[in-house]
């Protein structure tokens, strides 16, 4: 006898939001039923004209810890926006190279090669810049090209002059957890309009303090972070987890952590670039793995995420740090509905799936156009870069006298298929192009022949 229908409506919506309420499953998965249950099979109408398709929901009498799998509980990358002023030109570095610790290099060597910074001077303010030079002076520091974008000024103190800060279009500030210092580095960065400014400040604060030194900041006109960490450890980036926290949320938190020195320059090449980071006041500490922030970097970091990618996703991206608190609570409600503790409406869960279930779609869509404008430019730029050199081989072998736009017309037709060719081989044939690749060429390749070949009636070659 089959169960009543009213039961399969609420078994089913309970499924599915325990699944899909903030998660974003890769565009692998799409149209691929969810299963987190076995044992009776079941149908869940959905809202629109895509999600109307019967998906086989199986129930099984334990459900899967969701929090240790990242590829539900995380999105896809995205892209990120970045900061345009103080990527380029001087960065002057203050408050490093201080004693006799070598490993201060490693923020001098993320300024140097990070993403998006093209920093054609590096400023190292030192007490002693003979001693500094000597610590930097290392084979790795040569053959990367550092040692010819980098200077030193020396200094009695860790703040610049206004004359050191002048022509520098970012500054990275390390200071102790003192008020006035950080007032006093707002101060300078704004008379000498840095544009971008980073600072570190190094122990932990009271309320009032935190609140203070982040409005001394925002009351400047430059564009700030403020990462605050109570002490550095030495530690290769990547290995252990960390977290960020709004610095006015609770200073006191700070107390007794650290943080990997390779990690925090890491971060400060990525605050550097990073829109999100822009305006900030935040603590950044080490954590056990098994505490909530790790477990959703691990899980970025599973599904893909770049350094850059994973920064602005902790600090609330395209799906905000909610999204991993939302699949939490999402756990605990589909175990206390299990258990019978906790009642809701499945009109209210379903309601929720499949507006999820459509933002799902949305998202794969973005993705998808992305991805195709990508490959077509890509194939453009290789049919006339290879045209370009058709052309000139002629020319040079004595068989000139055609404009070079007439040879481009004529010979277009065979150039962008060969770049067709070319972009399949790059991911080992066309049999593992997306089909969405295929479909958008049955489109644009008769578009770019009718714009750029003689040949206009040539058709689309077969799959």
């Amino acid at each position: 006898m089959s169960p009543p229908k009213g039961s399969i409506l609420a078994a089913s919506a309970l499924c599915l939001s325990s699944l899909a309420s903030g998660f974003v499953p890769a565009i692998s998965s799409s149209r691929r039923a969810f299963s987190s249950c076995s044992r009776t099979n079941m149908k869940f109408e959905y809202a629109d004209e895509f999600e109307k398709s019967s998906k086989d929901i199986k129930m099984t009498k334990n459900h899967t810890d969701l929090l240790t799998d990242g590829l539900r509980i995380a999105p896809p990358p995205y892209s990120v926006v970045g900061r345009e002023a103080g990527l380029t030109g001087t960065v002057l570095v203050s408050g490093f190279l201080q004693g006799g610790d070598r490993s201060d290099q490693v923020v001098f060597d993320m300024l140097h090669t990070g993403d998006g910074l093209k920093y054609d001077k590096i400023v190292a303010l030192c007490e002693d810049d003979k001693m500094a030079k000597k610590r930097l002076m290392s084979r790795s520091a040569r053959y990367s090209g550092l040692l010819d974008v980098l200077s030193f000024v020396q200094s009695d103190t860790n703040l610049p002059s206004s004359g050191d800060l002048q022509g520098v279009g970012a500054w990275v500030a390390r200071t102790t957890a003192d008020l006035s210092a950080v007032k006093s580095v707002a101060e300078l960065a704004s008379a000498a309009a840095v544009k971008n400014l980073i600072v570190l400040v190094e122990g932990v604060t009271n309320d009032e303090d935190s609140a203070a030194m982040d409005a001394a900041l925002k009351a400047t006109d430059v564009d700030f972070t403020l990462l605050n960490f109570n002490a550095l450890v030495d530690g290769p980036e990547g290995e252990t987890p960390y977290r960020f926290l709004n610095v006015t949320d609770s200073p006191a938190s700070l107390d007794g952590t650290a943080i990997n020195k390779d990690e925090l320059a890491r971060l400060v090449a990525v605050s550097l670039t990073l829109d999100k980071t822009l305006g900030r006041s935040l603590s950044v500490k080490n954590v056990k793995s098994t505490e909530v922030g790790a477990v959703w970097l691990r899980a970025l970091r599973q599904k893909g995420f770049s350094r850059v990618q994973e920064v602005d996703a902790l600090l609330g991206g395209m799906v905000d740090v909610p999204y991993f608190l939302r699949a939490q609570e999402a756990q605990i409600k589909f175990k206390g509905l299990r258990e019978g503790s906790v009642k809701l409406s499945p009109e209210e869960l379903a309601i929720k799936a499949a507006s999820d279930k459509r933002e799902q779609r949305r998202q794969r869509i973005e993705m998808m156009k992305a991805q195709i404008k990508e490959r077509q430019e890509d194939i453009l730029k290789r049919t006339w870069k290879a045209l370009a050199v058709a052309y000139n081989d002629r020319k040079y072998a004595g068989k000139g006298g055609m404009d070079e736009d007439v040879f481009n017309k004529q010979n277009f037709d065979e150039y962008i298929l060969d770049a067709i060719s070319m972009w399949d081989a790059g991911v080992n044939g066309k049999k593992n192009r997306q089909s969405y690749h295929t479909d958008a060429d049955a489109i644009w390749i008769p578009q770019m022949l009718e714009k750029y070949s003689q040949k206009r009636k040539k058709k689309v070659p077969s799959e």
